[in-house]
């Protein structure tokens, strides 16, 4: 899935659109992210089945794979480069980055929700009704006592 910009950028001209909308984008995030991590687990479990076939491959037939003994670190190195277990590994990676990215939107649409709150506030409190321009801190005023005759 690919994140659109769009749902993550606030229309404050619209914000009770942008708060019906909330829910669903934290819930096709949260879904998205909940299938890209499946989809890694997945490639883990089959990375697994892949080591363990190679492996009882390289033990069965070891001569076959340049090795005088069956050690288990000449066999380890083996399995470890064999094709179908790096293509496993390639796939995990790829799904982990997937993961990471979603995982990235879906704290995104959390932090835009808490924009959009206060967005909410700051018209609530009036914050824009003069322009949308910040009020200047007002200088205080000197309030100390200057004596006059002296003392």
């Amino acid at each position: 899935m690919q994140a659109d910009p769009d749902d993550f950028t606030i229309d404050e001209y619209n914000l009770e659109k942008e708060v019906s909308r909330q829910s669903s984008l934290t819930y096709k995030y949260g879904e998205a992210y909940a299938m890209a991590k499946a989809k890694r687990d997945r490639a883990k479990i089959h990375l697994d089945i892949a080591r363990t076939e190679v492996a009882a491959m390289v033990r069965k037939d070891y001569d076959e794979y340049g090795l005088d003994t069956p050690l288990e670190s000449a066999i380890n190195r083996i399995v470890e480069g064999h094709k179908d277990v790096v293509l496993w590994k390639r796939r995990i990676g790829k799904a982990a980055e997937q993961c990471d990215i979603l995982y990235a939107a879906v704290n995104a649409i959390n932090a835009k929700k808490d924009a959009i709150n206060g967005q909410i506030r700051l018209y609530s409190m009036a914050y824009y009704s003069d322009g949308g321009k910040p009020k200047e801190p007002t200088k205080k005023k000197n309030k100390s006592v200057i004596r006059r005759g002296g003392k």
